[in-house]
This record gives structure tokens, sequence and C-alpha cells, in this order.
């Protein structure tokens, strides 16, 4: 089995983190963390943090938490972005041998 990595954005709810995006990644891990790295964000979260996005593996079908930053609305959307952008180069025009 094919492990794969994907996004996750959560927010803080009254009845704790919802996730409310995802973004696929694929199954290249130095793809997905070096994607990661580029996100705006502090990687120091703590209890009053209102946002996060996860970096997240899907291993032989149960998802692991790899890494997990907490970010502003200005963050998230720069970081959404970025992920966007970054996606559609990987996607569209990288060399398919």
């Amino acid at each position: 089995m094919i492990n794969t990595f994907y996004i996750v954005l959560n927010m803080r709810t009254p009845s704790g983190f919802e996730a409310y995006g995802r973004f696929e990644v694929g199954s290249d891990r130095l793809f997905a963390e070096q994607l990661f790295g580029q996100l705006h964000g502090t990687a120091s979260v703590n209890d009053t943090d209102i946002l996060h996005v996860d970096l997240m593996e899907l291993k032989d079908g149960l998802p692991v938490n790899i890494q997990v930053i907490s970010c502003s609305v200005n963050e998230i959307a720069v970081n959404c972005k970025l992920i966007t952008k970054e996606l559609f180069k990987r996607i569209n025009l990288d060399d398919k041998d």
C-alpha cells in the first residue's frame, strides 16, 4: 500500500478542532515536507490557538500527524495560495518521464 500525504486546515470550535479544508499532496514525502516547510505560521502551538495546519500521512490506511503549525487568518490565506501554486506546478509543469 502506497502512503499518501495531505495538509489539513483546522479551526477551534466549542467542541474542539474541526477540519474545514484538505489538500492532497501525493505520495512523495520529500515534496510534502518541503511544501509544509514553506508555510507561514508558528510551530509553537498551544491551547489558545484558533487555527492549525497539519501535515498528515495516510500510512497503511491510518492517519498519522507529522507536523502542526498555528496560523493567523492572514497566514491561512497565504498558505492556501502557496499550496495551490506549488501543487499546480507539481501536477502541470514537472517533467513526466
